[in-house]
Formats: C-alpha cells, sequence, structure tokens
C-alpha cells in the first residue's frame, strides 16, 4: 500500500503559520472486482457454476495476445486497460447464457433442451453485444494519427479477445453446463 501524505498550511491573522501533516494508507488497486465475485455465487446458488463463468476468462486473454502478435503491437498498461474490459464483456456474456440454462432447467427441460434453447434465444444478445463492442472500437483500431497510438493497443486487446472469446463462450459455456450437469447428476445416483 501507498501512505499518502498531505499538508496543510493555516494561520490566524497576526499568528505565524501552522502546517498540519496528516497521512493516509489507501489501497491503489481497485476492490471493486473481488466483490462482483463473490456475488456469483449467490446469484446462481452455487459454487461450481461461477468457475464456469470465470474459465472462459483466459480463452479472451489467448485472443487478445494473438491480436497483439497478429497487429506487431507489443503489451502496454492500455493493453491491460483493454483486457480488464475484456473480462467483464466476457462474464456478462457468459452470465446471460448460463443463467438462461438455468431458468429453463426450472423450468423442467431436459439438459440438452434447455442448452439449444439457451443457444437459440440467447444467441443473439451474446452476438450483438460482442459486435457493438467490436464496432465502437474499430475507429481506434484502424486510426493512423499519433495521438491515437496509445489506444490502439486497448482497442486491439478488445476486438480480437473479443471476437475469439465469444466464439468460446457459445461453445464452451453449454459444454461446461452440461458435463457439470452429468457429473453432478452421476454423483448424485440419479
Amino acid at each position: 500500500m501507498r501512505s499518502w501524505n498531505c499538508a496543510s498550511t493555516w494561520s490566524a491573522p497576526n499568528e505565524p503559520a501552522t502546517v498540519t501533516r496528516t497521512s493516509s494508507t489507501r489501497p491503489t488497486a481497485p476492490v471493486h472486482p473481488p466483490g462482483q465475485i463473490e456475488r456469483l455465487p449467490i446469484e446462481f446458488k452455487s459454487y461450481v457454476q461461477p468457475v464456469l463463468v470465470l474459465s472462459i476468462i483466459p480463452f479472451g486473454f489467448i485472443g487478445a495476445i494473438a491480436g497483439h502478435v497478429l497487429m506487431q503491437l507489443p503489451l502496454t498498461l492500455f493493453s491491460i486497460y483493454g483486457l480488464i474490459a475484456l473480462s467483464g464483456i466476457v462474464v456478462n456474456d457468459s452470465i446471460v447464457l448460463i443463467d438462461f440454462i438455468n431458468m429453463r432447467l426450472r423450468d423442467g427441460l431436459p439438459i440438452q433442451d434447455a442448452i439449444l434453447d439457451a443457444g437459440r434465444r440467447r444467441f443473439r444478445p451474446v452476438i450483438l453485444t460482442s459486435i457493438t463492442t467490436i464496432a465502437g472500437v474499430l475507429p481506434i483500431l484502424l486510426e493512423t494519427q499519433r495521438q491515437a497510438l496509445v489506444l490502439i493497443p486497448m482497442a486491439t486487446s478488445l476486438a480480437f479477445g473479443l471476437m475469439f472469446a465469444t466464439a468460446i463462450v457459445l461453445i464452451l459455456a453449454p459444454t461446461l453446463v452440461s458435463m457439470t450437469n452429468h457429473f453432478s447428476r452421476e454423483a448424485s445416483g440419479v
């Protein structure tokens, strides 16, 4: 943690100036994402499904790094900001898909029918989220002016990572849900 030293000077009329020093210790890293991760088990009423949601994030990172290699760009601080944004979008897409599968399972559908229905009904929201985000960063990605050079790695992380991760979300998330459902039924003897 970094210690912040603050000093203030004040004085009353006809008196010498008084300097007051205070120090404050504040965390310099964001504390919000761990709080969000802690809420996932509450939403899913399971400890396994949040792991499924978060397991898709590394695939987005693979796509982002492949994009940096393809564009011949170094990983910079702004690339990491892009990776953080990318992980949020990928988690959102996974939650949309897995939550709908769970809703269909609660309605009494068999696992395969629930997965197919979720794939049909949630394909458009997942794809449109990704396409609009990629379209939003595309002007930055294609910019050639010198001022935009700082932002191009961030746009590369987002665009390429999202292209790869969206395909993985649509394929891997339902597969993982099916596998965990199969293993939990096998473990319970049903």
